[in-house]
C-alpha cells in the first residue's frame, strides 16, 4: 500500500509534535523533516506489502474493496503496515506510540513518560480548542488520503488521539 503508512507516519508526529511543541507551528515542519529521514523505513514495508500483494494477485483496490470493511479489517489484513508505520514513528517521536482500530475509529496512544503535576498542567493548557483545530486539520487530510486506499469513507472514519503518563492514566484525549 503505496503512501499509507506514510500518512500514519506523518499524522502520528504531528500528533505527537503538537503535543511536544505545545502545538506551535514548527510541528508541521518538524513531521515533514522527521518523514523524509524515515522514508528508507516505510519503502522497507511497502515492499513487503506489495510483495503480498502480488501474492494474492489481486490490485489494492479489488483487495481494499472486497475484504476490508472497516479500518480495523483493513488492518488486522494488513498488520505489517500498521506495525511499520508504529515502529518508525515510535523512533522518530522519541515516546512510546500506538494505534488501535475499532471499526472505522483509528486511535492513537501517545505515553508521554513520567510526569509531575505541573508537566501534566502546562500540557494542559497548551492544548487549547485553537491547537485542536490545528491538528484537527492534519487529521480530515490523513482521513481523505488513507480512505480510498482502504474502501471506506473519509466522513465515515473516527481519529481519536489520547495522550497518558507512563502509568496509563490519560492526561488528554481528542476526538476527530
Amino acid at each position: 500500500m503505496k503512501n499509507l503508512a506514510k500518512i500514519l507516519v506523518g499524522t502520528m508526529l504531528a500528533s505527537a509534535l503538537f503535543m511536544g511543541c505545545g502545538g506551535k507551528d514548527k510541528a508541521v515542519e518538524d513531521t515533514k523533516a522527521v518523514e523524509a529521514q524515515d522514508d528508507k523505513k516505510v519503502e522497507e514495508a511497502e515492499k513487503t506489502t506489495e510483495t503480498e500483494e502480488k501474492v494474492e494477485e489481486k490490485t489494492e483496490e479489488e483487495s481494499a474493496t472486497e475484504e476490508a470493511k472497516t479500518l480495523e479489517d483493513y488492518f488486522n489484513e494488513h498488520p505489517d503496515e500498521l506495525k511499520a508505520a508504529i515502529d518508525s514513528s515510535s523512533s522518530a517521536a522519541n515516546m512510546d506510540i500506538d494505534i488501535k482500530c475499532e471499526g472505522n475509529t483509528m486511535i492513537y496512544y501517545y505515553n508521554l513518560g513520567s510526569l509531575t503535576d505541573d508537566q501534566i498542567a502546562k500540557a494542559k493548557e497548551a492544548m487549547t480548542d485553537d491547537e485542536w483545530e490545528k491538528m484537527a486539520t492534519q487529521m480530515e487530510s490523513a482521513k481523505k488520503l488513507m480512505a480510498p486506499s482502504i474502501g471506506v469513507n473519509a466522513e465515515d472514519i473516527t481519529m481519536k488521539v489520547i495522550y497518558t503518563d507512563d502509568k496509563g492514566t490519560e492526561i488528554l484525549s481528542h476526538e476527530f
